[in-house]
């Protein structure tokens, strides 16, 4: 097996390389890859849903004549439930797997900053 041939298939701990011209071998080997992950139906889902929208909690503040208002705040980290901290996860590998597998000339094409996985799916897809 050649070098080329190694990078295409990946390991488990990374994933396959985006060689032009072969986006759906890759495809194919790159899900299969997040499906070997302890988090692949977060990978997934994040990949074609975009980022989960932070859990919120709501707080009773004073308003500006002393009446009470409720507002929604977004929750800290440290305070997701175990479930949101697994979507949040699999939001921030999506991104990093991604820019793994895809080479240099693709990753300059794509808008990469501070894009989010399905971002960056959606204009691989595209290319």
């Amino acid at each position: 097996m050649s070098s080329r041939e190694a990078l295409a298939i990946g390991t488990d701990a990374k994933p396959p390389a985006f060689f032009k011209g072969e986006y759906e071998q890759w495809k194919d080997r790159f899900l299969d890859f997040i499906n070997r992950n302890d988090l692949g139906d977060y990978i997934r889902k994040s990949i074609k849903e975009g980022i989960m929208t932070p859990p919120t909690k709501v707080l009773t503040v004073a308003g500006e004549n002393g009446e009470e208002k409720e507002r929604e705040y977004p929750l800290p980290l440290g305070e997701y439930s175990d479930e949101h901290k697994r979507r949040h996860k699999g939001d921030k590998l999506a991104r990093s797997f991604i820019l793994q597998g895809i080479p240099n000339e693709i990753y300059v094409k794509i808008d990469s900053y501070n894009a989010t996985g399905k971002q960056m799916w959606d204009q691989l897809e595209k290319i």
